[in-house]
């Protein structure tokens, strides 16, 4: 299979990515897929080189490639054949490969869960890069490094270290190993030279990278105006993941960014990355139909927006977002038995919300299933590990009723109030001690589990008696629109 024609199409195409010719490599990775369409080495390169640049493609997204590939790479003969194929180009100390050919390497290594051999693929990458500059620029090389010096910085424009623009993919990749720790140690300084590498060598993922360095403080001071300077360069060059923020950014505005609201231009930015494959988008614009507040309500295209986000497979929001639909008979035909298919789906992705709906089923029965109270416990336990605040209250309920073979524990069902009560173990172990604490300021208060956590403290149920810590979770509960609370706090507060 080393000379099959999708082979022959995927070194040609290497060769082209090697001399910059991108135009011509994206044609060549086309026809290897279009000859086989499950030739892992071409499915990574493309989707490389998409990344790298974007708008290159408005046919093939890379999220088609990566769910693709993650399908193949549970294949065992389909990764055999892409292990020969890397085989055949060389070595790893073959001064011969490209960054291009060290990049394949390490993606495949990745696939293998290699992470440690996939960082070093990705130095040989940064050191044939190194070998490039020793040799005389091609005109394509040299169109491209003008074409890359779009500078945002002043940093840009002074730096002194050359970079070429076959590397971009692996000072990108480095660049993330260094700030999630990817088989090296994480440091947030190194992950931020490195993406301003990629980003100068013209990699647009590393624009959206700086963005997010700038957001979050990685290895630089917070700056949201130079974050969504980032993020507005990266959109513009066609990377959907950065339109997506930068459309909540404009759905909203950003007074210290200097970002007015504007909501066509969110919209816009929303559509345009949901139709390049991001699911996010895909999934807030579902949202958006299906509140009717800043767009006429739709619960048609919100569903359908939801079914398309959905069926990329990698957003367990969505899932959750559709099986609602389904449960509710919106925009979709009423299908009970499909939303809880749904819903399973979106638990076994790790959506807490997902976990602890099912629980609720179990726990009351349906129309084609019995209640199953132990199933409902290991449901609400599962939400809960996932961080479902709901899933934690739940619990905290069958702990507080002895349901589904738990024994009746105040104490336990108090604590798991508290956990869901402020959505951070940290703000519930300080509030356990004590009621309602500073703890809670900054934190997501969720409002059944505060208002369950006050009636502890009006009983001394699990917690001591006190009707003042009561009444202060009482109000925090009815802050957040639960309307038991209030009902709660009136009664309590006429009393006194």
């Amino acid at each position: 299979m080393a000379n099959s024609p999708a082979a022959s199409l995927t070194r040609t195409g290497l060769a082209a990515w090697n001399s910059c010719a991108f135009d011509r490599a994206s044609a060549c990775l086309r026809e290897a897929l279009c000859a086989d369409p499950d030739f892992v080495p071409a499915l990574l390169l493309l989707r490389g080189l998409l990344y790298y640049k974007p708008l290159l493609s408005n046919d093939v997204t890379v999220y088609a490639l990566e769910r693709r590939r993650d399908q193949c790479a549970k294949c065992k003969p389909l990764m055999e054949r892409a292990r020969d194929f890397v085989v055949s180009l060389g070595n790893e100390n073959d001064t011969r490969l490209g960054p291009p050919e060290h990049c394949l390497r390490a993606w495949m290594s990745v696939l293998d869960g290699d992470d440690c051999n996939a960082v070093f693929e990705w130095r040989k990458a940064e050191q044939a890069a190194q070998r490039a500059l020793q040799l005389p620029a091609t005109a394509a090389a040299a169109a491209e490094a003008a074409e890359a010096a779009y500078e945002l910085e002043a940093d840009w424009q002074n730096a002194s270290e050359p970079t070429v623009p076959q590397a971009g993919c692996a000072y990108n990749s480095l660049g993330c190993s260094y700030e999630d720790g990817f088989g090296v140690g994480k440091d947030a300084a190194q992950a931020f030279h490195y993406f301003t590498l990629a980003a100068r060598a013209g990699n647009v993922v590393a624009l959206r990278n700086l963005a997010g360095a700038f957001t979050n403080a990685v290895g630089v001071s917070r700056d949201r105006a130079r974050a969504l300077r980032y993020y507005s360069a990266a959109a513009d060059r066609g990377n959907a993941d950065a339109m997506t923020f930068l459309a909540i950014a404009y759905e909203s505005g950003d007074a210290d960014a200097g970002l007015p609201r504007d909501v066509p231009v969110a919209l816009e930015l929303f559509e345009r990355a949901a139709a390049r494959g991001d699911t996010w988008a895909m999934n807030h614009l579902g949202v958006l139909y299906e509140a009717g507040e800043i767009v006429t309500r739709d619960y048609a295209r919100c569903a359908k927006m939801f079914q398309c986000a959905a069926d990329a497979g990698d957003n367990s929001h969505a899932l959750v977002n559709i099986a609602r639909c389904y449960e509710q008979g919106r925009g979709v035909p009423h299908n009970p038995r499909l939303a809880i298919s749904l819903y399973e789906r979106a638990a076994d992705a790790g959506n807490g919300w997902a976990a602890n709906r099912l629980g609720l089923f179990a726990l009351d029965g349906t129309e084609f299933e019995a209640k199953d109270a132990t199933r409902a416990v290991a449901l609400f336990r599962r939400a809960d590990e996932l961080g479902s605040p709901d899933g934690a209250c739940n619990l905290g309920y069958c702990h507080a009723q002895g349901i589904g073979g738990l024994s009746a524990d105040k104490r336990a069902a108090a604590a798991l109030f508290a956990k869901g009560a402020y959505c951070d173990a940290t703000a519930a172990v300080a509030a356990s001690g004590g009621g309602a604490t500073a703890a809670a300021a900054g934190q997501h208060l969720h409002g059944r589990s505060l208002a369950n956590l006050a009636i502890c403290h009006l009983d001394g149920q699990g917690m001591p008696r006190d009707t003042r810590a009561a009444v202060r979770l009482l109000w925090l509960s009815a802050s957040t629109g639960y309307a038991t609370a209030e009902k709660i706090l009136l009664s309590v507060l006429t009393q006194q």
